[in-house]
């Protein structure tokens, strides 16, 4: 337990007097010295979130997805499923899953966008080609060409992420259950 000063309990909203481990030092030793893994809370409030591990998993996930929001990008995502030696724990895997989500969800609204503006585009430029292929060929060299290739590759990128933090997830759904069956 840290001894804290100057801060509101995150909780209730009173004097600050210990400063609360999110992740246990025995679940993930390398977080232990992480300022996004301790979090301000008054004596009782400390008392609940280290007695009652529902109160204490709710406030896992409250501060790390309120620390990670400055941070969560599709680049980040990325090096952190890359990266072997840190542990990507259950609330993090919940909110890249949503970001990502958001993010797949923007990238199709683009490229919607783009697919209604093609058939007129590739009308247009038909009439100044012999075929079809070379039609398509054009079209990919202009700039809404372009952006579609790059909203398509975006949107496989995402899946991929996707799909990788659904099987992390069921992978711990599926430890939780063991764990409870004990």
């Amino acid at each position: 337990m840290e001894k804290v000063s100057n801060q509101q309990c995150k909780w209730c909203g009173k004097p600050a007097t210990d400063g609360h481990h999110l992740f246990r030092r025995s679940d993930i030793p390398n977080l232990i010295d992480d300022h996004n893994n301790k979090i301000p809370l008054c004596r009782e409030c400390h008392g609940y979130a280290t007695n009652y591990k529902q109160i204490e998993t709710m406030f896992q996930r409250a501060f790390f997805l309120q620390s990670q929001q400055d941070v969560l990008s599709v680049d980040y995502i990325q090096d952190r499923l890359r990266d072997d030696f840190r542990i990507i724990v259950p609330a993090e895997v919940c909110s890249f899953r949503r970001y990502l989500a958001g993010e797949y969800s923007w990238v199709m609204s683009q490229l919607e966008t783009l697919e209604k503006k093609y058939p007129f585009e590739f009308e247009m430029l038909r009439k100044e080609t012999t075929s079809d292929k070379r039609a398509d060929h054009k079209y990919d060299m202009t700039d809404n060409g372009l952006d579609r290739m790059v909203y398509k590759k975006q949107c496989k990128r995402i899946e991929k992420m996707l799909s990788s933090l659904k099987t992390m997830h069921e992978m711990n759904v599926q430890d939780g259950w063991s764990a409870y069956m004990q």
